[in-house]
């Protein structure tokens, strides 16, 4: 509907009242928002702001965003270099590896704005003498020992799968896919030359592959059909 259409509101109705009523069906398709350019990621670490629900925060986020504008070309060239976007022509992408690393973080904050935003509130208070610097520090420390605690104890077996090394992607990143190199990583257990191409031992875990031996790992010969096992050497 148009923007300048004034807003309608249903009349009063009573319990059995009755009228001529013609339905109208229309068929219609939702479209996917636009990837990013590295233009209007910029732009949208600079108002990050407008995807905070709570209007404090989103105050306090409107004059800084995500990062400063020093830092922010820095973050999004670690994204290339980490091999979690790519460049698609002026498009970025995410990579299999961004999109299971957003995956496998189970602690919303952690991949949210709000994050930012309450950080900023609480240097805003440290420099008004509002909130001590020390007590900051202190919830930090808390609020990382409790993500790294609930990572250790997780056993969903999950793993973010890489798919390349992050130097050949962000060399060739302007010719959009990366190249494909041999000895490719997938699901963070490089493939030693001299592995085992099959033992005598059974997968513990899905029961039908063979367990490997890898570099730095034990892993199932039917890693590339979804089984996750693993196990350090």
């Amino acid at each position: 509907e148009k923007e300048t259409e004034e807003e309608k509101t249903l009349p009063s109705f009573v319990r059995g009242e009755s009228g001529p009523h013609q339905p109208v069906l229309q068929s219609k398709m939702t479209t996917p928002p636009k990837p990013y350019t590295e233009a209007t990621l910029l732009q949208a670490m600079e108002t990050a702001g407008k995807f905070v629900n709570d209007e404090e925060l989103k105050l306090l986020m409107k004059e800084n965003g995500i990062g400063r504008p020093s830092s922010r070309a820095g973050i999004i060239e670690t994204l290339f270099k980490r091999n979690y976007i790519i460049r698609d022509k002026k498009m970025l992408r995410a990579t299999v590896t961004g999109i299971g690393l957003i995956d496998i973080i189970k602690n919303d904050l952690l991949k949210s704005c709000e994050l930012t935003g309450i950080w900023e509130k609480k240097l805003r208070d440290i420099e008004k003498g509002k909130y001590e610097a020390s007590k900051f520090i202190a919830e930090l420390k808390e609020q990382l020992q409790v993500i790294v605690t609930s990572v250790k104890e997780d056993n969903s077996n999950q793993y973010v799968t890489t798919v390349a090394s992050s130097s050949s992607t962000h060399t060739d990143r302007g010719r959009g896919q990366p190249r494909k190199q041999a000895g490719r990583k997938t699901n963070n257990t490089p493939i030693s030359k001299n592995a085992n191409a099959k033992s005598q031992k059974k997968c513990p875990l899905c029961g039908q592959g063979y367990v490997i031996k890898g570099k730095y790992s034990y892993f199932c010969s039917r890693h590339n059909d979804g089984c996750k096992y693993k196990a350090p050497l």
